[in-house]
């Protein structure tokens, strides 16, 4: 992975609940997002939160949220 993934709570009432994203400030393939997904999401998994909050959604985020 590149650069430093950053994982913020996603509501404030919601404390349990994570979002884990990673911005690519390019436009990437489908195939090339899920894997990305997919590595984000295995990195997460050998992580100290990951004990601490069950209730996670990955996402990459690249140009197309632009559009």
């Amino acid at each position: 992975m590149e650069g430093t993934v950053r994982a913020v709570p996603a509501r404030a009432e919601q404390a349990e609940q994570m979002v884990v994203s990673e911005v690519k400030f390019k436009r990437l393939p489908a195939a090339e997002r899920r894997q990305r997904e997919s590595h984000l999401a295995d990195g997460w998994q050998r992580s100290a939160l990951a004990d601490r909050f069950q209730d996670v959604t990955f996402e990459i985020l690249d140009m197309s949220v632009l559009e």
